[in-house]
């Protein structure tokens, strides 16, 4: 049975692989782990296997899907590896019309059909053009929909040659007619000239003519380019003011939060850049400021618990200490990214006492980071197999991951391998195979299953040792 290391009281840290039920393979596909890969070469997949993994390549199940890679290659291995690869395209040809479904997992399904008409795959190439008018069709219709998933337009390019490109670009251009706010960065655009070649312009300029649908679409990317220009301007100049609020005495920044947060709801995060730069004078004022004001002022407490969030607390850290248990909405956190920037006595005691009862027990690492002993180690590993919250999981993952870039001893290494096992983000979990690594203590079974992690530069990782 493949061990996941969801009992705490479980030993191994690097397990077999021989066989998995079929709950436990499902969870290896939500992490992404290339443990997958193993058990479907360790022997043949039962029907509740190849159910799990079909129902893995129909939603995008990673938990962070901005940070973490497309996980289609990795899903095609699995569907080659366990010989459904006929019933994988039966499915996907069903679903690429599926109005229902979130981008995320019209991306994934657009992204592996493709990668199966690569292989030539039948009947998926002569799918694409009917579903994609569908959808097109659809998000045309549907209220405040102007920024439908463009996978499906790009893998009618990439498979449908230059026939197809036109009748994709139509099909977003339906889109853009519909909604005057859609927009596009012509990347769709950009990938049919390197697959097609210069022949493309022309038939453009010439459907252009002919069809309003493909005017609006070459307008939009034509908006796009020249707001493209406007935004790099806008960044400048948003450089340039951050600058010059750095350079703020604390007198002005404080008026310029108080200004800024009254009444508005903003919680004043970015004046954390302020107090990165801040002289040292300055920044007391600033501490001492935020020690003065009352605690029942909720608008100023915030941002003023920010200024600190990317330097130590000048002075004794004890009042903030006392906002850990704070109810009220992001106190608390503020105040523990405030501290976990802070050397001192104080500050290790709260991160001890937070592990093991605090309702921040989850940022008991990131405290640590600056106040590691030996032996601390344990205290991580026990957050780690106790907590059921992926969240909670994930941000123990994340405080892992500075202790390991700030602290990397051989204590850690029994808490990088739980971190792994229990991690539900791949883009950590490379971070701690990185970290082990280092420490030449990456167990071969779990080097091995790496080669095969949805994370490319997880697997970059391992092949750069041979």
């Amino acid at each position: 049975m493949v061990a996941t290391l969801d009992a705490p009281g479980l030993q191994s840290h690097a397990p077999s692989v021989t066989s998995s039920t079929t709950e436990q393979f499902s969870g290896l596909l939500a992490k992404g782990l290339g443990r997958a890969h193993l058990v479907l070469k360790a022997g043949p997949p039962s029907a509740a296997t190849k159910h799990a993994l079909i129902s893995a390549c129909l939603a995008n199940v990673a938990y962070d899907r901005q940070i973490e890679d497309s996980r289609a290659t990795y899903l095609h291995e699995l569907v080659k590896l366990a010989g459904i690869t006929e019933r994988a395209a039966a499915v996907l040809i069903q679903s690429l019309n599926d109005v229902n479904a979130d981008e995320d997992a019209i991306a994934q399904r657009w992204e592996l059909a493709g990668l199966l008409a690569g292989e030539g795959v039948a009947g998926i190439r002569d799918a694409m053009s009917p579903a994609l008018e569908q959808l097109a069709a659809h998000w045309a219709g549907e209220p405040g929909n102007a920024d439908p998933p463009r996978e499906p337009a790009r893998q009618l390019v990439l498979h449908g040659g230059l026939s197809g490109a036109l009748f994709a670009v139509a099909q977003l251009g339906r889109v853009a007619v519909a909604h005057s706010s859609f927009w596009d960065t012509g990347q769709i655009l950009d990938e049919a000239r390197s697959v097609i070649g210069p022949e493309l312009v022309a038939a453009l300029a010439d459907a252009r003519r002919e069809d309003p649908n493909v005017d609006a679409y070459l307008r939009a990317v034509e908006a796009d380019t020249a707001a493209s220009a406007d935004a790099a301007t806008r960044r400048e100049e948003h450089q340039r003011a951050r600058q010059r609020m750095s350079a703020l005495p604390w007198s002005e920044a404080q008026r310029l939060i108080e200004h800024e947060v009254r009444g508005t709801g903003h919680s004043g995060m970015r004046w954390s850049q302020w107090g990165a730069r801040a002289p040292l004078d300055e920044l007391e004022a600033a501490a001492r400021a935020l020690v003065e004001l009352p605690r029942e002022d909720l608008e100023l407490l915030r941002p003023y618990l920010c200024v600190f969030g990317r330097r130590a607390f000048p002075l004794d850290p004890q009042p903030i200490i006392e906002l850990l248990d704070d109810p009220r909405e992001k106190v608390a956190w503020f105040a523990a990214n405030a501290l976990a920037q802070t050397t001192h006595p104080t500050v290790r005691a709260a991160a001890l006492r937070m592990a093991d009862a605090g309702p921040l027990r989850e940022r008991a690492p990131d405290l640590l980071a600056a106040n590691w002993q030996p032996g601390d180690g344990q205290v991580i590993e026990r957050l780690l197999r106790n907590e059921q919250d992926a969240h909670r999981i994930h941000t123990i993952g994340l405080g892992l991951k500075k202790i390991a870039e700030r602290q990397l001893s051989a204590d850690l290494v029994s808490a990088l391998l739980i971190g792994y096992e229990r991690t539900p983000c791949s883009e950590c979990r490379g971070a701690l195979v990185e970290a082990l690594q280092r420490l030449e203590a990456l167990p071969g079974r779990l080097r091995a299953e790496c080669r095969w992690d949805a994370r490319s530069e997880t697997r970059a990782l391992v092949a750069a040792e041979t």
